[in-house]
């Protein structure tokens, strides 16, 4: 009887001692094999034991389930706590975007510019900051983020040159 005592009073400090990095490790082994909800949970965790990546890691596992929503607060709650991170940006002006909060993912897509110089020229936001410019009306804006969108190799914002700017 002793020993189921002990049993029992040790098994639950056994479960509490993993730490955050353990945690992110099994969320994106979860992930990977499309367990979302196993993984936010799991990154729930991390994020509570100090992990601010962790608030970012669910924030995707949260739009792999389409859950826009979640995925905004996540993002916010991220960026809030310092987090730097260019695609934390951009894929909250796009839920932003499709919400027509076009000033809220214009500001978002400028400052991803900022977060990551290099980036810009990979994997520019200069298409969609024209479009956000557009929806606000200012299409002299829009043209000219059309522009640099086309230089960096952008076919679709040339199509949008010719249809829109003059």
């Amino acid at each position: 009887m002793k020993k189921l005592l002990l049993v029992l009073l040790f098994v639950p400090l056994i479960s509490f001692g993993q730490t955050a990095e353990e945690y992110y490790e099994k969320a994106q082994v979860k992930s990977a094999k499309r367990d979302y909800y196993g993984a936010i949970a799991d990154l729930t965790k991390a994020a509570e034991l100090g992990m601010v990546f962790a608030y970012f890691k669910r924030g995707a596992a949260k739009q792999d389930l389409n859950d826009n929503e979640g995925v905004l607060k996540d993002y916010t709650i991220f960026i809030n706590k310092g987090g730097k991170y260019v695609w934390a940006f951009r894929s909250r002006a796009g839920i932003y975007y499709d919400k027509g909060m076009f000033q809220e993912a214009l500001e978002d897509y400028l400052t991803s510019i900022s977060v990551d110089p290099a980036e810009e020229f990979v994997n520019h936001p200069y298409y969609s900051i024209g479009h956000c410019r557009a929806a606000l009306g200012d299409m002299d804006g829009a043209c000219k983020d059309w522009k640099k969108s086309s230089s960096l190799g952008n076919k679709v914002a040339s199509e949008d040159i010719l249809k829109y700017c003059n």
